[in-house]
């Protein structure tokens, strides 16, 4: 996963970005037998905010799939909320940047 360090005369603070795709997602929110998982990660509470059914999953996870960026300083868990999804990692790095500006 690539990390975006500070440099001289960038105030913003080392980020993680990082690619979810749709099954990452469908893993969180489903079990095995394809019932809902009681997982309290974000992929999963990002999917359950908006599909109602274990049927709605897969149509869910396509849209949460994507580039998304969050703080973290390498080899800690992160320091905040994940932001996406984004349509590449350039695009992650710029909305990063927007949101400390």
């Amino acid at each position: 996963m690539p990390y975006h360090n500070r440099y001289k005369g960038d105030s913003l603070p080392s980020i993680e970005v990082f690619h979810m795709d749709a099954s990452e997602f469908i893993g969180a929110a489903l079990d095995a037998d394809g019932n809902r998982k009681d997982d309290d990660t974000w992929m999963a509470e990002a999917v359950w905010d908006q599909a109602e059914a274990p049927e709605d999953v897969a149509f869910e996870a396509e849209g949460l799939a994507g580039w998304y960026w969050w703080t973290c300083v390498p080899g800690c868990l992160p320091d905040s909320s994940a932001f996406g999804p984004f349509v590449g990692p350039n695009a992650a790095l710029n909305n990063a940047r927007e949101e400390d500006s």
